[in-house]
């Protein structure tokens, strides 16, 4: 703790959990007479069932995976702006940002793509929620899903591609939305540092057989201070402005289930590479003028829709299938505040047909099986060049729209096709065997296999023992194949990524405690990355890397004593590529921990922290938050969430271009006070 001021915080906010604890009958005086969840042992709350592992639910321990899980009510005591404060306190998960996609890299296990976030596969409802430009801008779901709609985030660390295909590479993040359990309506407003503002609102509604849940979200950030100095050396400020919306519904009528979200988010950043101003400019310009566009705001918009049709039928009581049909749809944006035109934009379409069985074949054998068919196209232009990549003036008043914008990336269009299967064999009521592979033919590539095995072992009921092998894929982007942009060149001739998992897990659970070991050793092959521009040419190349190693280490608690509850998560991770020790720059050391109290059921204090290590770039800190959940009676409900309490320096490694040695990442201490009423 850094001075008399930060011990002060902690101080305070830590007597505050002890005090409380006296008003805690008189705040109990205003519930009513109805069973506590709190009331239940913690080894009953926390059997929650998860569908992230294999397609159905299941109870977390009987998992073939490694899972963990954020809960809705977990999100309530620690208070969050947006799914990346919620994922930032899952043990192995770092959330950074990079100069052109703030908030977008959703690093698990320490791994890190570029710009896109495509190692990492997100799935809405168990559903996919791809896109195929780039696999990986996320950043639409990651700030602009309604928090009010969350039921749980299941998170697998781990290979998933057996079930779930290309990108489940290190692990799989699932959004589970709330269920209809009675009619509902919420309203919440809320106001912070930078002038935050958030309206959200979520309904739930039963009309005949047609449940539905709806939510939305619209906000807007005047942003704080961000100051770099760029490549060029030249160093300037911006305020890092977001503003977007996001509204998602699940209907639900008998047999059939429609899930649907979309989000938009518009984000300051420093610019498609990081240098203030446009990168390549006309010789025409004079040096006032220069000097003017390098002070020009640089914003990125990304635009997210999904919709998924799903058909649920019992062909017998021991087989049932479901048929989905997918639809992801994705636009983005770079532009100049005061520009005519983009400077650059693309789009994708993906259309996914899938088709899964799930058979109980006795009492001992179970079967799932699916295949899938996947289109997709995409494209992208450059309107900042025309189509001999040479510069216009499109930057200044005089200048005129592009009415033939360069083509970085050519319109391109594919099939993808795939078959999987899964065999779950329970020896005994304590052991489970489990064995799988999904046969794909990506484009251009031949046919290939990627296999699971795992052994799951109730010792007695309090110890559980994993063993897993799994490998995943992931194939190229049309970006990573087909781009010709100013500042990165594609292959298409890239492989696909592969890689080979071999993980271990104890957990020991009883009435108030819950407790996790895992370590985990993964060999990734052909893995797709960006040289380092060499000047004169300013490009990176697109290529395949040929081996590297991750491993790691991973503790997870969690205790329950009277009112209160105790999280830890502790990660120690290292990954070496072609016999380099970390080349990205990435944090060995996570560690989380958070405490709550609950003064009632409706009313929480929340205080976690993330001690992130230092990195070869960037200095270590802590990221303290605090959280009050009070209710005023009524209905009416008061959050006060605190965050960066310590006031710490945030800095992300450039691990990408390499030509600067981090970015600031995140605001000093600040605060947001939200009012909700439901009824």
């Amino acid at each position: 703790i850094k001075n008399k001021w930060d011990r002060k915080w902690v101080t305070g906010l830590l007597s505050l959990f002890v005090l409380t604890g006296t008003c805690t009958n008189t705040f109990a005086e205003e519930q009513n007479t109805r069973t506590s969840l709190y009331d239940l042992p913690l080894d009953q709350l926390m059997e929650v069932r998860v569908g992230v592992a294999s397609k159905k639910s299941e109870g977390e321990d009987e998992a073939a995976s490694i899972v963990s899980v954020i809960d809705e009510n977990q999100i309530k005591a620690f208070g969050a702006n947006s799914l990346v404060d919620v994922l930032n306190r899952v043990t192995s998960i770092y959330v950074q940002s990079t100069y052109a996609y703030p908030a977008n890299m959703v690093s698990i296990r320490g791994d890190v793509t570029e710009q896109y976030n495509n190692r990492v596969l997100v799935l809405i409802n168990g559903r996919p929620f791809r896109e195929i430009a780039f696999l990986g801008d996320n950043r639409a779901i990651w700030t602009m899903f309604p928090l009010s709609s969350v039921q749980q985030i299941e998170v697998l660390r781990g290979p998933g591609s057996v079930l779930y295909g290309t990108s489940a590479f290190d692990g799989v993040i699932n959004v589970v939305t709330k269920s209809y359990h009675q009619d509902e309506v919420l309203g919440k407003v809320t106001y912070g540092s930078s002038v935050y503002k958030k309206a959200e609102a979520y309904t739930a509604q039963k009309i005949g057989d047609l449940e539905l849940n709806i939510g939305a979200n619209v906000l807007g950030e005047n942003g704080w201070t961000f100051t770099v100095a760029d490549e060029r050396k030249y160093t300037r400020s911006t305020d890092m402005s977001q503003s977007g919306f996001g509204v998602n519904g699940d209907f639900k009528f008998k047999e059939w289930k429609l899930s649907v979200f979309y989000g938009k988010n518009q984000q300051d950043t420093i610019g498609n590479v990081p240098i203030w101003g446009p990168d390549q400019l006309p010789t025409t310009l004079s040096a006032d003028v220069i000097s003017q566009l390098r002070n020009l705001d640089y914003r990125s918009e990304s635009g997210r829709f999904f919709a998924d049709l799903g058909w649920e039928h019992s062909i017998s009581p021991t087989w049932k299938t479901t048929v989905n049909g997918t639809l992801n749809l994705y636009d983005f944006r770079f532009f100049y505040v005061t520009a005519l035109d983009n400077s650059r934009e693309a789009d994708s379409r993906d259309y996914l047909l899938e088709n899964t069985h799930f058979i109980t074949l006795n009492d001992s054998w179970k079967a799932t099986v699916g295949a899938l068919v996947w289109w997709r196209n995409a494209k992208g232009d450059e309107p900042a060049f025309l189509p001999n990549d040479n510069t216009t003036d499109i930057y200044t008043v005089n200048g005129s729209a592009n009415s033939t914008p360069f083509n970085f990336l050519p319109y391109h269009e594919e099939l993808f096709l795939s078959t999987y299967g899964q065999l779950d064999y329970k020896a005994t009521d304590a052991l489970k065997f489990t064995a799988g592979a999904q046969v794909n033919k990506a484009p251009d590539q031949p046919v290939s296999a990627v296999p699971r095995f795992s052994t799951v072992y109730q010792v007695d009921p309090n110890w559980n023992l994993k063993l897993l092998y799994g490998e995943a894929y992931r194939s190229p982007s049309l970006s990573e194949r087909y781009r010709v942009s100013t500042s990165a060149t594609g292959s298409v001739g890239l492989k696909p990524e592969t890689t080979q998992t071999l993980e271990a897990q104890v957990a020991y659970r009883n009435n108030n405690l819950q407790s996790k070991f895992a370590v985990y050793k993964a060999y990734q092959n052909n893995l797709i990355s960006r040289s380092i521009p060499v000047a004169p040419d300013p490009r990176s190349y697109y290529y395949n890397i040929s081996v590297s190693e991750a491993h790691g280490v991973e503790i997870e608690g969690k205790y329950r004593m009277a009112s209160y509850d105790f999280l830890l998560g502790q990660t120690l991770q290292w990954t070496s590529i072609e016999n380099t020790y970390d080349p990205f720059k990435q944090p060995t050391f996570l560690t989380k921990g958070g405490i709550s109290r609950r003064l009632t059921e409706t009313t929480l204090l929340g205080l976690f922290d993330e001690f992130v290590g230092a990195t070869g770039v960037t200095s270590a800190y802590n990221w303290l938050t605090f959280n009050t959940h009070v209710n005023l009676g009524h209905s009416v409900f008061l959050d006060l969430y605190l965050i960066n309490l310590l006031n710490q320096t945030v800095d992300f490694s450039e691990y990408i271009r390499q030509k600067i040695p981090s970015i600031p990442g995140a605001p000093g201490r600040s605060g947001y006070v939200s009012l909700s009423y439901s009824f």
